[in-house]
């Protein structure tokens, strides 16, 4: 289990799929690496940890939770979907709800 922020935790065979599922899609990729380095992995970890952090402010104090569960308990598929910043708002968003609704 690894934890992301407070009270978020993601289970490692998650974090295997999902890095498993990403190493798929760049083996598909044209072969051309986009790794950019600017930050250390210091940076890095307080930067997913300020992410982390905005994220369990709006999975708190929204109704993205309650719309959640409406929509599975109705079997819907949900998408989320983010640009720049919301990009990695929206990669937590369906970590969690992988967590929380198959749990």
């Amino acid at each position: 289990m690894v934890r992301i922020g407070e009270g978020i935790e993601v289970k490692d065979e998650l974090i295997k799929k999902a890095c498993n599922l990403a190493m798929e899609a760049h083996n598909l990729s044209s072969g051309k690496p986009y790794i950019y380095r600017k930050k250390s992995l210091l940076e890095l970890g307080l930067l997913m940890v300020a992410f982390a952090s905005r994220f369990e402010d709006i999975l708190n104090k929204s109704s993205l939770k309650n719309e959640v569960e409406k929509a599975m308990s109705d079997g819907k598929q949900i998408v989320f979907a983010g640009h720049s910043s919301g990009g990695l708002i929206a990669i937590l968003a369906a970590l969690w709800c992988l967590e929380y609704c198959r749990t």
